[in-house]
This record gives C-alpha cells, structure tokens and sequence, in this order.
C-alpha cells in the first residue's frame, strides 16, 4: 500500500512538474514579447532624457519611493524624477511567479549586504536578502500580503509618541490601498476598490 501511495504520489508530482514547466515556458515567452516595449510603456528615460530641473527628486524606487512618485505625479504641474539602480522587476519570472522567487536570491537582482557580527547570533554576520530592482523588496515578496499585528503599532503611539499611528487611524489608509477579493468572508477590515489586489491563500 505504501509503495502504490509513494507511486502516486511521484506520478502527481511529475504531471505538476511538467505542468510548470510549459506554464513557465508560456509564460517566458509572453515576457519576452512584452519586454520589447517595457521601457517605453513604463515611462523609464535615459541620461540623455534627463532634464535640468526637476521639482521633486525621490532615490529608489521601492515600495514607498513609487508610491510616492506616483501620488505627487498625479499634479500636472509637477516635474518627479524617480531614480533606480535596479531594473526593471517584470523583466524576471522570479517576481511574477511565487514558485521561483528565490531565483532572485544571491544574484544581481540583490545589494547583497551583511549584517554587523550580532553577539547572540555567535558573532555571525548574516546576509540580508535585499532587492535591487523596481519595486524593492515589494518585488521580492513572494506576492504575500500582511498588516503588523494591531499591538505593534500601538507601541509606535505608547513607546514613541507617534500620535496618528496607532492601527485605528491608519486603517482607512489600509483599506483605501487594496481590493479585497473574497467570495467566503466580509469584514469592515478590508477595502474592496484600492490599487493592491488581495486574496486569502
């Protein structure tokens, strides 16, 4: 019984393997044509492009320096430079596709810094996985969602003074970024009309 169970088992492992695999194929070949027009469509410019001033100049362009330049991009009137060293995250599956997120792991597509030798860590330095690409680490996730936890911000308010941070008063810019897709719970924690599409797993 254990060996028709473990045959099983491998037979669905290789249908899903290769399953994957023409998925991946597929998929790398829609990459590859969109990345022809990649730079155009997402508005990137070269040195020669640059312009002499600027009204607002953000460096990185990671979960919050996007955002940011996004939001101030909204007034017609202003001139926003976003500058990255990374390149562009769509261009690696590694990004799109949570099976392969560690393939961006350990190579160009991260700074490759080490931490300071930590006493309680045996006076280890450890590598930290932190992504040069745009989009930063918000491109190196895994595609995973989370808050902090509710307590964790009230400690910003009790232990820091942060008046305005506590998860009450930031819980309608929670729900004003995303749009909760869920057909099995509501809840008044959750906006349904942002910019980020979530989904349990």
């Amino acid at each position: 019984n254990s060996v028709v169970q473990l045959f099983d088992l491998v037979n669905e492992n290789r249908k899903a393997f290769f399953l994957s695999l023409a998925l991946g194929c597929g998929w790398a070949f829609i990459v590859k044509l969109w990345k022809r027009n990649l730079e155009k469509n997402m508005g990137f410019v070269g040195t020669s492009d640059l312009k002499k001033e600027y009204d607002y100049i953000i460096v990185g362009a990671g979960t919050a320096g996007s955002v940011l330049a996004a939001r101030l991009s909204e007034d017609e009137n202003c001139n926003v430079l976003l500058v990255e060293a990374g390149r562009p995250a769509l261009e690696d599956l590694g990004v799109r596709s949570p099976a392969l997120w560690t393939s961006l792991w350990y190579s160009p597509n991260e700074w490759a810094f080490f931490t300071t030798k930590q006493k309680n860590l045996n006076s280890r330095s450890l590598y930290m996985h932190r992504a040069r690409l745009l989009g930063g680490n918000g491109a190196n996730d895994n595609l995973t969602f989370s808050r902090g936890v509710k307590q964790n911000y009230q400690n910003w308010v009790e232990k820091y003074g942060a008046k305005g941070w506590d998860y009450d008063s930031l819980l309608p810019y929670f729900k004003k970024s995303e749009s909760f897709r869920s057909t099995s719970s509501t809840t008044d924690q959750r906006g349904t009309n942002g910019e980020i599409p979530i989904e349990l797993v």
